[in-house]
């Protein structure tokens, strides 16, 4: 969950409607290896970005921070959108957009952000990476999708793992981050599964770039209250700034589109896999640079949860009984903030 704007994540259409080989199974072996390399190196930069914002969480609000990121972000998306003459705007577009902006963006990586705030990046990168397990749980609660065996396991691995990673005793101020991580996950989760409903003729693209404007609007009047609080130094810090153009361009723009062009050279449930880059990612840069703890429980914890996205991704390759659509655009149809 980025994580990107896009778990992320995430994780893309596809994989909820019923994968359709058409296009990907024919790709030489040069460009699934592309592929593979895309979504590992994006998964990494999300793994990455807990231990940069945890670092920036330290002289800024959560809330300043991801105004500051997605006001970034909507200047490399909208940017990208004006250059190649896809900035439409349409009543459906913008129902979605806000739909995935207030719930994904504003509500899920607040979580996400508060939570690293309060615990820390190695819990934010590992529980967050249950997100692909839980929209198992969603698609059966909202849509009715058939439970397999497989789903089942999926979702009791990822739950195990996430309740074998929240540290019950200690600081209560970790605990309660890591409550609200888990919450961060559900929420995007619940998001995902929306998106995998929309009809195939919106463009995602378009979708999470206005949904990033819509959340950067949103959220400007507490961002903008919590202006005062920030010391002037921060604001000439270089590295200050280096991490929020990390978070802003690497694990939202960068990220998102590395993600998107490895699901088009390989099949969304064996790209899913890839996500568990994040927690592996998330742990080793944390314990490097912020000199954070790795126990047993977080690494048993962390196997389950990678073990439940495994199966769940696995449990995809079974195709549903609803209709694959391409976008109208011919756009890649992930979306992973």
């Amino acid at each position: 969950m980025s994580r990107g704007l896009v778990p992320a994540s995430s994780f893309c259409d596809d994989s909820v409607k019923g994968y359709d080989p058409a296009g990907r199974t024919g790709g030489s072996i040069i460009q699934r290896l592309g592929g593979m390399i895309a979504l590992a190196a994006a998964a990494t930069i999300w793994g990455g970005m807990y231990v940069v914002s945890k670092e920036l969480l330290t002289a800024v609000s959560p809330v300043l921070l991801m105004w500051l990121r997605y006001g970034i972000a909507s200047v490399v998306m909208l940017g990208g959108l004006i250059a190649r003459r896809q900035l439409q705007f349409d009543r459906d577009t913008l129902k979605w957009a806000l739909r995935v902006g207030v719930m994904g963006y504003v509500l899920s990586i607040g979580a996400q952000f508060w939570g690293t705030a309060l615990s820390t990046a190695t819990l934010g990168s590992v529980i967050t990476a249950a997100t692909p397990a839980f929209m198992v749980l969603f698609a059966r609660l909202l849509y009715h999708e058939g439970m397999t065996a497989a789903k089942i396991t999926a979702v009791g691995l990822a739950t195990l793992g996430v309740l074998l990673v929240v540290p019950w005793q200690g600081a209560a101020r970790i605990t309660w981050g890591s409550g609200i991580l888990v919450a961060a996950a559900l929420t995007w989760a619940l998001m995902s599964v929306w998106v995998g409903y929309m009809p195939p003729t919106i463009s995602t693209t378009r979708v999470t770039a206005y949904a990033i404007g819509i959340a950067w609007v949103l959220i400007t009047p507490a961002a903008w209250v919590s202006l005062p609080t920030v010391s002037a130094g921060v604001w000439q810090s270089q590295a200050f700034w280096l991490g929020v153009l990390y978070v802003g361009v690497l694990s939202t723009a960068l990220a998102f589109w590395l993600w998107s062009y490895g699901l088009r050279q390989v099949d969304p449930a064996t790209g899913g896999v890839f996500f568990f880059f994040q927690p592996l990612s998330g742990t080793i840069l944390a314990a490097l640079f912020l000199h954070e703890a790795v126990d047993p429980s977080l690494v048993i914890g962390g196997v389950l949860i990678v073990a439940g996205v495994i199966v769940s991704q696995w449990a995809q390759k079974t195709p549903s009984p609803r209709p694959v659509g391409n976008r109208g655009d011919g756009e890649d149809s992930s979306v992973n903030p």
